[in-house]
């Protein structure tokens, strides 16, 4: 919205059908500033409001987050116009983890926040785990005891460190998700507590689960699970591990963890990831840095200078 408004024009904003509460009242607050119309909400679901707006001649260019299969369907609709789009679409992140990685406790709160921030309802959360076969068990061990530290419950709750899923839908397809990968054979363990165990059934909550003994064809390794449960596989040789972690048609964010910080540049060249990072996996802090998709987890760029470009029909200073 800011570069939009920035580069001279007006905006529609339409919020997620799930999750419109924050922004209608952030928008609240930033609307007033501006004269009547710059800034426009209109709530509804996708499929009527959201197509709307993509079929409109009016509309000129679309920033959207989501989910690829709706970005598809963005791109369809938006072709009759031949609209400018800026998506930021699916994940499905590797985290490698090399022999040398340091897994101390930091390193450990970093990785179940990676996974689970927002109960893992995080486009650029850790959604697969490669660990040499060498840590394996280790990080195994630590990871699970972690996650065992996770309070589940109403996220209003100051005692709560993780919340529910956010709709029945995606409630049902992880729990379908983790009930298919138990029936093949894998190894699903849970961990963490229940903050309200007579009340657990009233809210759309899943404790942290972590699945062993699972091969990279596993429809929980192929798709972005968007929930609290994560594969974890051990790989011999970090060619194998650079393969199974490009074999994805998504291409969002990707970690190295290594001692070797050269090692993490010139592994982080081989992946195919928007954004690689070491010995971490989090969100930006610095909103100047880019936030690309590779593959089919996105397209275009939104931050400063492409912002700009993005909502503009020329760009550029002339002397």
């Amino acid at each position: 919205m800011i570069p939009a408004i920035l580069a001279g024009n007006t905006v529609v904003v339409k919020p997620a059908t799930d999750c419109p509460l924050t922004v209608l009242a952030c928008l609240k607050v930033i609307e007033p500033h501006f004269p009547p119309g710059v800034i426009n909400v209109v709530t509804g679901s996708g499929t009527l409001v959201g197509e709307e707006l993509c079929s409109d001649p009016r509309v000129r260019t679309i920033a959207f987050t989501g989910s690829t299969e709706t970005g598809k369907r963005i791109m369809s609709l938006s072709a009759g116009t031949v609209k400018k789009l800026y998506m930021e679409l699916g994940g499905n992140d590797p985290a490698l983890i090399l022999p040398d990685a340091v897994l101390d406790q930091t390193a450990m709160q970093r990785f179940r926040m990676g996974i689970l921030r927002a109960a893992g309802q995080v486009c650029s959360a850790i959604k697969r785990v490669y660990v040499h076969e060498s840590r394996y068990d280790e990080f195994v061990v630590k990871l699970t005891k972690e996650f065992q530290r996770v309070v589940v419950g109403n996220g209003i709750q100051p005692d709560a460190t993780m919340g529910p899923i956010n709709n029945r839908s995606q409630f049902d397809f992880v729990t379908g998700l983790i009930d298919r990968t138990r029936q093949l054979g894998a190894n699903v363990v849970t961990a963490g507590q229940k903050l309200d165990p007579d009340t657990w059934e009233e809210g759309y909550f899943i404790l942290p689960t972590i699945v062993t003994g699972i091969d990279q064809q596993h429809e929980l390794v192929r798709v972005e699970q968007f929930g609290p449960v994560i594969p974890i596989l051990a790989y011999s040789d970090i060619e194998e591990a650079i393969r199974m972690a490009n074999d994805t048609e998504f291409g969002l964010r990707a970690s190295v963890w290594t001692a070797d910080e050269a090692k993490a540049i010139e592994l982080a060249d081989q992946l195919e990831a928007g954004a690689v990072f070491h010995n971490n996996h989090t969100i930006f802090q610095d909103l100047r840095l880019d936030f690309p998709g590779f593959k089919e987890s996105g397209l275009s760029r939104e931050t400063r200078w492409c912002g700009l470009e993005l909502f503009a029909d020329s760009y550029g200073l002339a002397n």
